[in-house]
């Protein structure tokens, strides 16, 4: 991938009363030293403007004159590199957004398509701009709860769409800081609007933008709710509503003011974040404009001119920086679907990945398997993905099965292994650590290792060439590669418990230090020191702590597992997203990526959600015939001996917007009684403490 100079300047702690968030954390210089540094990547480094220089040293920029900018003559001075790539002088995204408004005003950047693929709305550069310049007017002058200063946080409610784009590009010209947060279910509101209400609370914010259409529509279903439920559904009372789309009423000729717009700089707050909630609640990550033009140029993997296409949802780190805001920074067309369209017809990803001549895409490594086995032969025939040089996948340990379906289903169409690029990321670093360069025409890289080894040492040992346990499988893993750390990213493989650095080939937990990591939880101060603030015993530098396991070899990051997704039995460290891997490839009858697993004293509890909606309770047959194909996978995988399996209904475990299974909120349900069981069986006889226990639900 094409990415950004490393730097390794320091970032300055935030000054008392300034715009972001006062959060007690300093960046500090680079160490010597690092496991895995790829500051040199790029071969060099840009020069920095004054006010970059300023900022980077840790002037009080906010105390300087404020100066001015005559936007109208902005394209005098911002001159557009080759390929559309900008120069390190334009330090946020809010300088791109309006160089292009004046360069480019009538090219495409967004195209929004519905969940059919049908064209619903366009946006050029001079629409996105105006607009955006127009909803921040709105912003600045809106009083009905009190006066807006920048720095005021504002939700973003929206449904898939073009709207939503608009408007967090409005929260940045006028310094709000956005928090896009998924919109409650009309007809789910009394389970949705728990989440929602506990996201007004937690970033403290008093306005909440949306459209006209999902306000109706919320409004009239919360009495539907009310009604269906015969308890009060309320949404949140002191917070002031704002429809984006029909505010042109109201404000006529709307003023905008530029001074937040023209004092900004890379360490105010540009958003919070928040997190998917896949292994436990969702969170606020507190991201900067440095954060968002540094990850703008690592997704900057095309050239300018070119489209790019996603049906992940705008709400999602991944969805939000990758197709709303970076295409910006690359200059390339972003074609949007709703992630329903994918869940509907997964077909039509890659239909409109050929139809719109998409260079790039991305989407969780299981979307991959579902879009292979769910697209007919007859529409697969009919695909040229000859264009697609880039289908990042991500989404922690990446499964190697899944990606060979999938270039094996699409090589009809031209689709080639190296088109597949592995990466990693999280939120909390405003998405990507590591990938691919875009000229990497590799396939995707694996390594057999000893399992054994892995689980009793925590260290890699590869397996020789003539082990006769590489044509067998038995006693053996597959781990997939997720790239090198891109320039001005250190990454450690950390022993927590002696706190010092681990060599590559030994399995730890995952430190980042980035231009990219956020400045830490939102009002969660001892959190944030926890995870943003992580030392070695050898240094004082501050690293993020991703809680995910892994290791390193030849310079690539290999993902084991979550800290809290590993069970010991029997003085093994088992992988349960390993232990989930083989309980789907047991039986056709369980969903794709529908298993969460966990372990409780030396039993390992296994929940598997049916994919056929055939498959009743009733047929207690073909349920005891999963059971015990996943009794033999785990036994033969991984030598479990005491194995409960737990087979609950089809689409009943809970999932992100994007698809992803909320193992945190699935647990909690099954300890709740909640989820729709269909039946429960054992390999053993159960003991008298597991009879006694929350698992004994059957």
């Amino acid at each position: 991938m094409i990415t950004s100079p490393a730097s390794s300047l320091p970032r300055p702690v935030a000054p008392s009363g300034h715009r972001r968030q006062p959060l007690p954390t300093t960046r500090c210089a680079a160490p010597a030293t690092a496991i895995v540094s790829m500051s040199s990547h790029t071969g060099g480094t840009a020069p920095l403007s004054p006010e970059c220089q300023a900022v980077a040293l840790g002037s009080p920029v906010r105390d300087a004159p404020l100066k001015v900018i005559d936007t109208t003559s902005i394209h005098e001075t911002m001159a557009l590199p080759r390929h559309g790539r900008s120069s390190t002088t334009d330090v946020t995204l809010l300088a791109h957004l309006r160089r292009r408004a004046i360069q480019t005003p009538d090219r495409v950047c967004y195209l929004f398509v519905d969940d059919d693929g049908s064209e619903v709305r366009s946006l050029t550069y001079a629409n996105v701009d105006a607009e955006a310049r127009r909803i921040a007017s709105v912003l600045q002058h809106q009083s009905k709860t009190s006066p807006f200063t920048p720095g005021d946080r504002v939700l973003l409610c929206f449904p898939p769409g073009a709207d939503f784009t608009l408007a967090f590009w409005g929260c940045l010209y006028a310094g709000a800081v956005a928090c896009a947060v998924p919109p409650p279910d009309p007809l789910f509101l009394s389970r949705d609007l728990v989440q929602f209400r506990r996201m007004v609370d937690e970033s403290g914010a008093s306005l909440v933008l949306t459209n006209a259409l999902y306000r109706r529509q919320s409004q009239r279903d919360t009495l539907s709710a009310r009604l269906r439920t015969r308890r009060g559904v309320e949404w949140p009372k002191h917070v002031h509503w704002i429809c984006t789309d029909t505010t042109k009423s109201i404000f006529s000729k709307p003023t905008f003011h530029s001074t937040y717009y023209a004092s900004v700089s890379d360490r105010d707050v540009a958003y919070l974040q928040c997190t998917s909630g896949v292994t436990g609640d969702p969170k606020l990550v507190v991201v900067t404009h440095g954060n968002l033009l540094a990850q703008a140029m690592r997704w900057a993997t095309v050239q300018d001119g070119d489209t790019v296409f996603s049906w992940l949802p705008q709400v999602d780190s991944n969805g939000l920086v990758g197709f709303n805001l970076a295409p910006v920074y690359a200059g390339v067309r972003s074609v949007q679907m709703p992630p329903t369209g994918f869940f509907k017809t997964p077909s039509l990803w890659m239909a409109l990945c050929s139809k719109y001549k998409a260079s790039m895409t991305c989407a969780p490594n299981a979307a991959y398997r579902v879009a292979a086995t769910k697209t007919p032969d007859a529409v697969a025939a009919g695909i040229d993905l000859s264009a697609l040089q880039h289908a990042i996948v991500l989404g922690g340990a990446i499964r190697g099965d899944c990606l060979k379906q999938f270039a094996k289903r699409f090589a009809v169409g031209g689709f080639r292994p190296h088109q597949l690029h592995c990466a990693y990321g999280t939120a909390e670093t405003t998405t990507l650590v590591c990938g691919y360069d875009a000229d990497d025409r590799s396939a995707p890289r694996s390594l057999l290792v000893d399992k054994h080894v892995l689980e009793t040492n925590g260290r890699v040992q590869l397996l020789r060439t003539d082990d006769p346990r590489r044509t067998s499988g038995s006693g053996t893993q597959l781990l997939m590669a997720c790239g090198r750390p891109f320039p001005g990213v250190e990454l450690r493989i950390v022993d927590t418990l002696a706190r010092k650095a681990l060599p590559e080939g030994y399995v730890g937990e995952i430190w980042v230090r980035s231009d990219g990591v956020g400045d830490g939880y939102w009002q969660q101060w001892d959190r944030t020191r926890h995870q943003f603030q992580a030392t070695l015993a050898a240094d004082d530098q501050h690293y993020y702590r991703t809680s995910d396991t892994g290791f390193v070899h030849n310079g690539e990051l290999f993902v084991y597992a979550r800290r809290d997704e590993i069970a010991v039995v029997d003085g093994r460290r088992l992988s349960l997203p390993a232990i989930a891997r083989s309980v789907e490839a047991a039986s056709a009858h369980i969903s794709c990526d529908g298993v969460f697993a966990f372990g409780f004293a030396d039993t390992i509890v296994v929940v598997a959600e049916l994919d056929d909606v055939w498959t009743s309770a009733d047929d207690k047959v073909t349920l005891g015939a999963i059971s015990k194909a996943i009794f033999r996978h785990l036994t033969a995988d991984h030598g479990v001996a005491h194995i409960k399996a737990i087979l609950v209904a089809p689409a009943s475990l809970p999932r992100t917007s994007s698809g992803l299974l909320l193992r945190a909120a699935a647990k909690k349900q099954l300890e709740l009684h909640t989820l729709p069981k269909q039946f429960v069986a054992y390999n053993h006889n159960p003991e008298a403490h597991l009879r006694e226990s929350f698992l004994r639900i059957d």
